[in-house]
């Protein structure tokens, strides 16, 4: 398969998870690379998980978090999702990456409601949010 082909597919992947039971458990494996990053911060955010939510982000943005300090960025995180998002769950959020082999853009849409696109670039073999 050609890297065209590849990223192709990986343009026009869509993650669309149902409501039954079994999409209760949202894993990470089951998202697009591209927006697993995305994933972890929306998760570690609902769940107060100061490691998880640190892993989410480039370099560039933990520096940056680093002098506001990660307890504060996390809590102010809490309170902005809290009034978007209300009591959010994982399968509300649908995914879109659109991009090239180490940077895009995720676009997110939340219960029908489509939210700006997150930057997202690849460091180390992994893909990590790098925005605010």
């Amino acid at each position: 398969m050609s890297v065209a082909s590849i990223l192709a597919l990986v343009t026009a992947s869509v993650l669309v998870l149902s409501d039954t039971p079994a999409a209760a458990q949202v894993k990470v494996e089951e998202i697009v690379p591209e927006a697993r990053p995305v994933l972890m911060w929306l998760d570690a955010v609902k769940i107060g998980d100061l490691d998880r939510f640190k892993t989410a982000f480039s370099e560039r943005m933990r520096q940056q978090f680093e002098k506001q300090g990660w307890a504060t960025v996390l809590m102010t995180y809490q309170d902005n999702f809290r009034q978007a998002f209300g009591d959010y769950r994982l399968e509300d959020f649908v995914f879109q990456f659109t991009g090239g082999a180490d940077s895009g853009y995720v676009s997110i849409v939340h219960q029908g409601k489509k939210l700006p696109a997150l930057s997202v670039v690849k460091e180390k073999n992994e893909w990590k949010v790098n925005e605010r």
